[in-house]
């Protein structure tokens, strides 16, 4: 497993990665709520927005 140091390394050489810049609205943004409340936004909206890991029914098929 590498470490998170070796991780960040390969992202930063990564050209997709380096095409993606915040704008200076974005940072304003940021700086202005804070990276607490960026990061608790974002996981309120994955929990609420996109399909569960593992769905109740998952594989079983609609009954005639």
């Amino acid at each position: 497993m590498n470490s998170l140091d070796e991780i960040f390394a390969q992202l930063e050489r990564s050209s997709f990665r380096n095409r993606f810049h915040l704008r200076v609205k974005d940072r304003t943004y940021l700086d202005h709520k804070g990276l607490a409340l960026i990061l608790k936004h974002a996981q309120d909206f994955i929990d609420k927005r996109l399909a569960p890991a593992h769905p109740k029914n998952d594989g079983k098929q609609t009954p005639l």
